[in-house]
């Protein structure tokens, strides 16, 4: 889920807890990979937050690369082409390709990308903006996840759980990943990736930090609910599971109070308001906007 710009925007996790939560986030200890310590805290993260900061990092990705496609900048920004015309590349096998565009387009400036599993293969809402075009409302989305890992509390997911699966999703997307084996990254979040991205790293990382694999007979109830195809999510998981790099799946708890203190300086003070109800509407805004 990093943004195209740089290091300084390595997360975006829009959360009013993350403030009363380090206390518990540091508490976890350095434990060899591919487990962690599981808190005896149950301190709550709440998903729409989350929810609306992926929605942010999705749309901002997705402007940053069609600005990046443009020489003399970008008047008009639509979403990515529907039409998934077969690539006649032999190094892409054959794989879908997808146009994105800008106001009246010319040739030199059209780009192409690969339409990986991570991508939605059709659109889910053809007259909506930003993820909801192409999956369910992030916070329905994250709802359903928790009904199948979550807490004990109701509509609240287990806050380790959630923040190993985003600090996964920003180290598997990320091409900053050391990676000696020569895995390749996952796509970078946007729209159009964000929803699979979610769910292979939310599984990831709660096999990571319960140290058991989820059961098979799991698996396949989520591949039924969620409507993605059991072989499509292995594949999945075993790609963000690659994807982690040298590091794997080991998160000290260093870095976890680092990504704590990286999203209070990042949301709290100066992208995005504290409360919920200012930034929904910030990020409404910023999916519904089509100039640069």
């Amino acid at each position: 889920m990093r943004i195209l710009s740089g290091p300084p925007f390595a997360l975006l996790l829009l959360s009013s807890s993350w403030s009363s939560c380090t206390a518990e986030v540091a508490s976890i200890r350095e434990i060899p990979r591919p487990h962690l310590q599981r808190t005896t805290s149950s301190l709550p993260i709440k998903v729409e937050e989350v929810a609306l900061a992926l929605r942010w990092t999705g749309e901002m990705n997705r402007r940053l690369f069609l600005a990046s496609q443009q020489p003399f900048g970008v008047q008009r920004i639509r979403d990515e082409t529907e039409e998934l015309p077969q690539s006649k590349d032999p190094f892409r096998g054959g794989q879908a390709s997808v146009y994105r565009i800008a106001s009246t387009p010319r040739p030199s400036t059209v780009a192409s990308d690969t339409i990986t599993v991570f991508h939605a293969k059709r659109l889910y809402e053809g007259n909506a903006q930003g993820a909801r075009r192409w999956g369910p409302e992030l916070s329905q989305y994250l709802h359903t996840l928790v009904s199948f890992f979550g807490s004990d509390f109701e509509n609240t997911m287990s806050i380790t759980d959630l923040t190993l699966a985003m600090i996964f999703m920003d180290r598997a997307c990320s091409v900053e990943t050391p990676r000696s084996d020569g895995h390749s990254p996952c796509p970078y979040c946007t729209p159009r990736t964000v929803h699979r991205l979610l769910v292979a790293s939310v599984l990831v990382a709660v096999e990571a930090n319960r140290g058991a694999p989820i059961s098979e007979e799991l698996r396949t109830q989520l591949s039924k609910v969620l409507g993605i195809p059991h072989s499509e999510l292995e594949h999945m998981v075993d790609w963000v599971r690659g994807a982690l790099g040298d590091q794997g799946t080991f998160v000290s708890s260093e870095q976890l109070q680092d990504f704590a203190l990286t999203w209070k300086s990042r949301f709290g003070t100066t992208l995005l308001p504290m409360t919920t109800e200012h930034a929904a509407k910030d990020v409404l805004v910023l999916e519904q906007t089509v100039s640069a």
